[in-house]
């Protein structure tokens, strides 16, 4: 009946982490999709004038949204 009880508590317990990971996944998609966006309106001279080429586009936007 212990094990019972304590199989119930964790269980709620990992679905209160699923929100948390889903709500944090969240973030992070429309941060990279942000990013994307914004340097994807740049002119070719303004992402040379920020150092950035157009084919590194989408791995500063991953990183972006990957930062703490």
């Amino acid at each position: 009946m212990a094990e019972l009880s304590q199989s119930f508590v964790q269980a709620g317990h990992s679905g209160s982490n699923f929100f948390t990971d889903l709500r944090a996944r969240y973030n992070a998609w429309r941060i990279y999709r942000r990013t994307l966006a914004e340097l994807s309106m740049l002119s070719d001279r303004e992402l040379y004038d920020l150092g950035v080429h157009r084919s590194q586009i989408q791995s500063i936007a991953m990183e972006a949204s990957h930062r703490k």
